[in-house]
């Protein structure tokens, strides 16, 4: 409504760039809502629509990872569980109430799309390109959700593993920009929160680090997928931790250790890709944990989050 309400261009492309979801800044899906004005006069059948075209995209990405790392025979089979999980009714705000999904698919799959070209960026020849691409996809992620800021630390250690660890020498000057840029970018990000004194609860930190409560709280997040008992859930959330852990060690130990690169690339857009959602889910048990329960049923406006937790599962 802000959007649409201005009469002159640059007010509304003004709005088209302010215009916040809670204390979220969505400038990529500001200008998909509003391209489904111009083409349906808003209807929430063309959101619905959009949707769906971004869980396919992220899909088809998903798709080269399988190929990547499983035969042939293999990745036919992991197909359709790969569509199942991502087009799966546990997150029904984010396809009946499509406003919402349309802000966490774009999240998801720019964040997919920077992990992609990360790796095309390390085996390409030319790199300067797929550099610039990589830093433009990490852009683009900044102002799309907050859900997708940790994908800035994540490319930051892939760029300093190959750097120090594997003695890729001429990703040095590349490594030192993007970490560059990513200070600059999580400044950037906490001076405008913190300016906006009714946007600045997502940097209120509980001052006590409790433990206990931020694990039970993570454990219950990545379970609650399975079920709504808390034991259950707390269960199946170990369970994925743990596997993440013996998975990410294996990788270290083989791959890094071992010097083979095959393996990092077959693997490692998967081990980002729950990294992350692992990072998310420990950002919000502190700056949300007095207004969202861990334990998110898919039949409550919070079920938006369990995309994050399908993420990590699937990576896992």
């Amino acid at each position: 409504e802000n959007l649409l309400m201005k009469p002159a261009m640059p007010e509304r492309m003004s709005a088209l760039l302010s215009t916040r979801c809670n204390d979220h800044l969505i400038i990529i899906p500001n200008i998909l809502f509003y391209l489904n004005y111009l083409a349906s006069n808003g209807n929430n059948i063309g959101l619905f629509i959009i949707d769906g075209l971004l869980m396919t995209a992220i899909l088809a990405i998903m798709l080269q990872w399988v190929k990547r790392s499983v035969p042939e025979r293999r990745w036919i089979i992991l197909m359709p569980f790969l569509a199942f999980m991502l087009f799966a009714p546990i997150t029904p705000k984010s396809w009946f109430r499509s406003m919402s999904g349309v802000i966490w698919f774009t999240a998801n799959l720019m964040q997919i799309m920077t992990v992609e070209l990360f790796f095309r960026f390390i085996s390409a020849d030319r790199k300067t390109a797929w550099f610039i691409a990589l830093c433009a996809s990490s852009f683009l992620c900044a102002i799309t959700y907050s859900s997708v800021l940790p994908v800035f630390i994540l490319i930051s250690s892939g760029l300093f593993v190959y750097t120090v660890f594997l003695k890729k020498k001429e990703i040095l000057p590349y490594m030192l920009i993007y970490i560059t840029t990513t200070f600059a970018a999580y400044g950037l990000w906490i001076w405008d929160y913190s300016r906006r004194p009714q946007l600045s609860v997502i940097l209120t930190v509980n001052s006590e680090f409790d433990f206990m409560r931020t694990l039970k709280y993570l454990l219950m997040y990545f379970g609650s997928i399975f079920t709504d008992d808390h034991l259950f859930s707390m269960f199946y959330g170990a369970a994925g931790i743990v596997g993440f852990f013996l998975c990410s060690l294996a990788v270290i130990k083989r791959g890094i250790f071992e010097k083979n690169e095959s393996l990092i690339r077959q693997t490692g857009s998967w081990l980002l890709l729950s990294a992350g959602a692992l990072l998310f889910a420990l950002l919000i048990s502190q700056s949300r944990f007095f207004t969202m329960p861990p334990r998110i049923s898919m039949y409550t406006s919070f079920s938006r989050y369990n995309h994050i937790t399908i993420l990590f599962w699937l990576g896992v």
